[in-house]
């Protein structure tokens, strides 16, 4: 394709609805980053050092352990609702899917009171949280709900709504812990349950607006569990070995070294993550368009290509400049992480349209064998190249995961493409 030829059509996809619902959907990402710098200043003022690491060590648990309580129904209920072109039938797919969270939010909740009995002495809290786990775990039961809206949105292609739940629960939550800050002597407890009540409050609002259909309820959920055998599972069990590995960094720093050199690399991160969202956002709202395409349009990757590998250059040529002026002069250290990690971002944003076209066609046992193998990869990777090169290696760690995902993931992409021309011919 001539630079004239993708010119034009990129006037063309700018006036699209996948550019509307990509921009909507950036924007509110880069939104929630705003609203989660703002929670955070609050948190910290209100809480203080040791009582804002009760509440963020809640939060990273909740979200890691949620992880294993995907089951792969939302993936499939996703792809369920992408292939279906009835929208009545989307609305009780949703109802049937909205009744399996309920169901996995119980056996959460379930989990998080027996955990009660042993979370501070395992983790060595400074606080006893084991009281909130006992007394208000069945609150907990609304937390899948986090991971049940964006399956709905990316199915349905209603980006708008998905849209909208990344930032109303942190608007939600902002409001209620300034207030609750005027009203009372804020302990991390407090804060803890007001952000899980903000995410239950978002969610039914926005479950709301997709109005599910409690019809046909054993139908639907028969059609979930098929398509979770096919699928779901194999995709959740890619995800559950590829989420851990990558866990796995956050682990072995402080083991070796120390949690500054930990938040070193974890900033790094933070200021690559941006231009890996638009890639994902963009195939987010492809995804339903995606299960009727035999291939990816070749300019998607022209756009991607040089989205990301400007954005990169423009990190790595000034930041020198931006991470100072972001985090102040004490945070210098983070410079030399940036140039691999813009590489490693590249390779991370050029295999998101391939992840959600393999998932449209459920391909799960594909996908998850490429996320063992990319797993196995980042994990030996980790452990070889930080010891080695120090905490530098873990950056390194994340290029050799990222490029080895991208070369696996456009492997099998390539392989399902030879496979339709034979069964053409």
């Amino acid at each position: 394709m001539s630079i004239p030829e993708l010119l034009s059509w990129f006037k063309k996809d700018l006036k699209s609805q996948i550019a509307q619902q990509t921009s909507i959907l950036y924007l509110s990402f880069l939104a929630s980053i705003i609203l989660n710098f703002a929670t955070g200043i609050l948190n910290t003022r209100v809480l203080g050092a040791e009582g804002y690491g009760v509440f963020a060590f809640f939060t990273t648990f909740t979200t890691f352990t949620l992880i294993f309580f995907r089951f792969g129904f939302f993936n499939s209920g996703s792809l369920l609702l992408a292939e279906c072109r009835d929208c009545e039938k989307q609305k009780e797919i949703i109802g049937a899917l909205t009744l399996i969270s309920f169901i996995i939010g119980v056996c959460y909740s379930i989990f998080s009171f027996i955990m009660g009995f042993y979370i501070d002495q395992i983790f060595n809290t400074v606080s006893d949280l084991s009281w909130i786990f006992h007394f208000f775990s069945f609150i907990f039961t609304v937390l899948p709900f986090q991971l049940l809206i964006p399956a709905i949105g990316q199915g349905t292609n209603k980006i708008g709504k998905m849209s909208l739940f990344n930032v109303l629960p942190r608007i939600f939550y902002l409001v209620a812990a300034f207030l609750l800050w005027n009203i009372i002597s804020v302990e991390p407890s407090h804060y803890i349950l007001l952000n899980v009540a903000s995410i239950g409050l978002s969610a039914v609002v926005i479950l709301k607006l997709y109005e599910p259909r409690f019809r046909n309820l054993r139908d639907n959920i028969n059609a979930l569990i098929h398509k979770n055998k096919i699928y779901g599972l194999q995709a959740y069990i890619g995800t559950i070995v590829t989420q851990v590995s990558y866990q796995s960094s956050n682990i072995i720093i402080p083991m070796l070294f120390n949690t500054t050199d930990l938040g070193y690399f974890t900033l790094s991160n933070t200021l690559t993550n941006p231009m890996v969202a638009l890639s994902r956002s963009a195939s987010t709202s492809l995804f339903k368009g995606f299960v009727d395409m035999k291939y990816i349009p070749r300019r998607i990757f022209y756009y991607n290509l040089i989205w990301l590998f400007s954005i990169s250059l423009t990190l790595i040529l000034l930041g020198q400049f931006i991470v100072p002026f972001l985090f102040g002069t004490e945070f210098l250290p983070v410079v030399p992480f940036i140039l691999p990690m813009a590489f490693a971002s590249i390779f991370q944003g050029l295999y998101q349209p391939l992840i959600f076209f393999l998932n449209s066609k459920g391909l799960g046992k594909e996908l998850r064998n490429a996320g063992i193998l990319a797993a196995i990869i980042y994990f030996a990777a980790n452990i070889s190249l930080i010891m080695i090169f120090g905490v530098i290696g873990a950056a390194l760690a994340a290029l050799a995961s990222t490029s080895s995902s991208f070369m696996i993931n456009l492997y099998i992409y390539k392989n399902y493409q030879n496979k339709n021309k034979k069964d053409k011919n």
